[in-house]
């Protein structure tokens, strides 16, 4: 039986304080103070790091199994964030920004806030901060790649089927232009993963796909398909 594995104090001492040097991080970066963002961000990932005990650079979702971990994992997810964008001030960095882009897409991938973190890096990069366009591109389209996956649509057909694209097109046409829109699908992205993995582990003879999302989705389909018809 392999012996469990004992946390020095000075660990565990980091770790409590993870939290309070991510808010200074926050403090600094409010106040356009890049080293000393940089440097509390630096220490709340390493405490983290330390205390599942990785180095930095190893930090991955598979650590935090445990579903009570999931506001650990934003925070990462916005740590990583915060420093590829101060590292993006610098081309000596710019390495260092892609670490941390690929960072951030691994915590963002799979989670419930996977969306409004494609709308952070999206919103950044309408706004032209970015100076390395491609790197932080690459890795919006990535994350919004793997959302795509998350649709009950795409669960309930398939990747290229008309309803799934009609589906798209009218949330790309309609539902982006107006608050309300928005709204839903943030809160669809939101919600949706789990609900899709809840499905997967319940509706082992895809019942609830056969019967009720198909039949449902294909007349909500049609109902789209002649109303944008009807308004071009």
């Amino acid at each position: 039986m392999a012996e469990e594995r004992v946390i020095p104090d000075s660990v565990i001492a980091a770790y409590r304080e993870r939290v309070t040097n991510f808010k200074k991080a926050k403090i600094y970066i409010t106040k356009n103070n890049v080293p000393k963002a940089v440097e509390y961000l630096q220490k709340y990932l390493h405490s983290v790091a330390a205390f599942w005990d990785v180095v930095e650079k190893d930090l991955n979702p598979e650590l935090f199994k445990d579903e009570g971990h999931v506001s650990e994992q934003l925070l990462i997810s916005y740590a990583y964030w915060d420093l590829a964008k101060s590292y993006d001030r610098a081309d000596a960095f710019s390495e260092e920004t892609v670490r941390c882009l690929k960072q951030f897409v691994l915590f963002s991938v799979g989670f419930k806030y996977q969306y409004a973190n494609s709308l952070m890096i999206r919103k950044h990069i309408r706004l032209n901060k970015a100076k390395n366009q491609k790197a932080f591109q690459q890795a919006y389209e990535k994350i919004y790649v793997k959302i795509k996956s998350c649709f009950i649509a795409t669960y309930s057909f398939n990747e290229t089927h008309p309803v799934v694209n009609e589906l798209r097109l009218f949330r790309d046409s309609h539902l982006q232009n107006s608050k309300i829109g928005k709204k839903f699908i943030c809160q669809y992205y939101y919600h949706s993963p789990l609900f899709i993995n809840h499905l997967e582990k319940i509706d082992r003879h895809l019942l609830l796909k056969r019967f009720l999302f198909r039949p449902t989705l294909y007349i909500l389909y049609k109902i789209i398909f002649f109303y944008r018809k009807l308004v071009t």
